[in-house]
């Protein structure tokens, strides 16, 4: 019997990548064939965050494929990269919530039962995907891709990394199906033995995986992509003409999806509170409702602005595929979200040397702290955010301060670039412990072949 010896802190992984480091490495001469699966087409956190990885990585060692539901705001973007895309049959872009007419908890409930089975037969389609597309290593965007993109990978045999940039969001499930069913389905697939990585977009996010699975955990900021988010080449004005914004006006402003999540409520009974002593203030939102749902929540938020008597001054620009126009003609950029993984939308407001206001939860005191570099407030608390925006409204040198601060950061720790080389170092490391020799020496260690000591007790 062979012994291996551990250190005292070494996990079991640990001691496998110890062991392979003198082992056969694959073919640097061919990239790596990974497919990338999303269901973000049109927009949106995870959307943005995959362009940028593709748009960075090195080709020399990832090759990639895209799988998604339609082409959406990235065909021309990918094609420019000249990466290829797949699109299945009946690859749902987003399940629906209400398939029907009639909004009640029968007609939900058969809907998600639809959606279950598209996405049953969608993972069987994946397995004939990965194998024609010679596929080495399959990445899933996010949690609800991993749901049929895991199982596939499994079946096909081929190692898989999984990316979580959401938290669990009690305010925002389909129906009694999802608290019984799904959402044990969707956290499942970490433990399928293909997955070997768990991405996650921030410490936050990554808490929320604990016992064995913690192993295959790391954690990867979302990033910037700072030859674009460059405030000397965004044009300044055209988003303020296009919305009959007054030049000197001060602008706070919102982008994202329009979602309960994202506390819009707050910000609107904070902006009433604002206008109330200040005159040339506009808030704006810059965001439609998310793909599939069946609720109008602009809608809900337009009438709250009328209910409180500004929505001459609470704005709703509907969604934009560039959103740094928007954020260039803003002042301030406000994220009052109940609940954020990450917050993608403050790093780009950051690059662009804005002052933001954000809730204290979830990852997004990973980005900001509080009177350094942007400002925290409470969730739900509308005087708090009044009052930490009144204070930007009325001092300019407090928002030039910020806003350099800001920018300053996001160089420092948010460069897509350098997020992009860890990214690949992942996805190298995913192919290694999948290969024949890192099973090996697992399979020698589970029936006792090869023992595993402590050193400290040798």
């Amino acid at each position: 019997m062979t012994t291996v010896f551990d250190t005292k802190h070494e996990t079991m992984d640990d001691t496998i990548d110890r062991l392979l480091v003198d082992l056969p490495k694959r073919d640097p001469e061919r990239p790596a064939r990974v497919a990338f699966i999303t269901r973000w087409v049109r927009g949106g956190g995870p959307a943005w965050s995959q362009y940028y990885l593709l748009k960075t990585i090195d080709r020399k060692r990832i090759e990639p494929v895209v799988i998604l539901p339609a082409r959406g705001i990235f065909e021309q973007r990918l094609a420019a990269l000249g990466i290829e895309s797949v699109v299945p049959k009946h690859f749902p872009e987003a399940p629906s919530s209400q398939r029907f007419r009639w909004d009640n908890a029968i007609t939900k409930t058969i809907s998600a039962i639809l959606n279950s089975i598209e996405y049953i037969i969608l993972g069987f389609r994946l397995v004939r995907i990965y194998k024609r597309q010679n596929v080495d290593l399959v990445y899933c965007n996010e949690i609800l891709a991993g749901i049929f993109g895991a199982p596939a990978a499994q079946l096909a045999g081929i190692p898989c990394v999984l990316h979580i940039r959401a938290l669990d969001d009690p305010s925002n499930k389909l129906n009694w199906l999802w608290h019984l069913i799904g959402f044990r389905v969707v956290t499942a697939v970490k433990h399928l033995p293909v997955v070997r990585r768990v991405i996650a977009n921030s410490r936050a996010t990554a808490a929320a995986f604990r016992g064995k699975v913690a192993q295959k955990v790391r954690v990867v900021h979302n990033g910037v992509d700072l030859s674009e988010y460059d405030v000397s080449k965004v044009p300044s004005g055209v988003f303020r003409r296009e919305m009959g914004i007054a030049p000197d006006a001060t602008v706070v402003g919102f982008t994202g999806h329009i979602q309960p999540r994202k506390g819009i409520d707050t910000l609107v009974r904070a902006a009433a509170k604002v206008a109330k002593t200040r005159s040339d203030v506009v808030f704006v939102v810059v965001g439609a409702n998310p793909v599939g749902s069946a609720e109008n929540y602009r809608a809900q938020y337009e009438a709250l602005a009328r209910k409180h008597g500004i929505a001459d001054r609470f704005l709703f620009a509907g969604f934009r595929e560039d959103v740094r126009y928007a954020l260039k003609d803003f002042n301030i950029h406000v994220l009052p979200s109940y609940q954020e993984a990450f917050g993608r939308a403050i790093i780009e407001a950051m690059a662009l040397e804005l002052p933001v206001v954000a809730s204290r939860v979830g990852g997004i005191p990973e980005i900001i702290t509080h009177n350094v570099n942007g400002l925290l407030v409470p969730p739900g608390d509308a005087d708090a955010l009044a009052e930490q925006i009144g204070r930007l409204v009325d001092s300019p040198k407090l928002r030039s301060k910020l806003g350099e601060a800001a920018v300053t950061r996001v160089r420092e720790r948010f460069d897509v670039t350098a997020l992009t080389r860890r990214m690949e170092e992942l996805f190298v490391d995913a192919l290694q412990e999948h290969s024949p020799e890192a099973v090996t020496v697992r399979e020698r260690i589970a029936t006792g072949e090869m023992a595993v000591v402590h050193a400290e007790a040798v």
